[in-house]
C-alpha cells in the first residue's frame, strides 16, 4: 500500500534491510485497525493489509511491543502495469510473552484456510502447537474443541463486555 502520495515518495526511498517501525492509526478514516509502517525517519511509507493489520491491531492496542526489529525484507520494484514497488517487510517485535500473539492467532487465523501458509513454524518454533492443533481442527472438524485456556486468556484479555 505504497502507492499514492506521500507513502509512495517514502516507499520509493527504502533500500532492502531498511529499518521500518509499526505505528497504530486509529484515526484512519478507511480503516480504524489501520497500521501505518514508518522509515527510520517516522514518514509513513505505507499501511500493512487489512489481513495482517485485523490480527495485530488488538496485540499493539493491549500488548505493546518491547521492541520493533521490523525492517524492509525485499522490494519488488514498479513494473509495466504498476507504478509502485511491493516493500516485503519482516516484522520482528519482541514482546514480554507469546501468549497474546499465540492466543490471536488461534482465535482469529487456526480455521482458515491459509494457515499453514501464513505462518512460518521452521522461524518461530514457539508456533508449533498451533500448526499441530490446526491439523487437529482439520481432522476433527465436528468434534474439535479449542482448549480452555486459549478461551479463557481470550475472554480476559481481548473480549470486551
Amino acid at each position: 500500500m505504497t502507492g499514492r502520495a506521500p507513502c509512495k515518495t517514502f516507499a520509493d526511498q527504502l533500500k532492502q534491510g531498511d529499518a521500518l517501525i509499526l505505528k497504530r492509526d486509529p484515526q484512519n478514516p478507511h480503516d480504524s485497525r489501520a497500521i501505518a509502517v514508518l522509515n527510520e525517519s517516522g514518514q509513513t511509507t505505507g499501511y500493512l493489509y487489512a489481513l495482517e493489520a485485523g490480527l495485530l491491531y488488538l496485540l499493539l492496542d493491549h500488548y505493546p511491543p518491547l521492541a520493533d526489529g521490523s525492517h524492509v525484507e525485499s522490494i519488488i520494484p514498479p513494473g509495466h502495469s504498476r507504478r509502485s514497488p511491493i516493500v516485503r517487510a519482516k516484522l520482528r517485535l519482541e514482546l514480554a510473552s507469546a501468549t497474546p500473539l499465540f492466543v490471536l492467532i488461534a482465535m482469529l487465523e487456526l480455521k482458515g484456510e491459509s494457515f499453514p501458509r501464513r505462518f512460518d513454524f521452521n522461524a518461530n518454533p514457539w508456533l508449533v502447537p498451533l500448526r499441530d492443533l490446526h491439523r487437529a481442527y482439520i481432522r476433527e472438524l465436528d468434534d474439535f474443541h479449542m482448549p480452555q485456556s486459549i478461551i479463557d486468556f481470550w475472554q480476559t484479555a481481548f473480549v470486551f463486555g
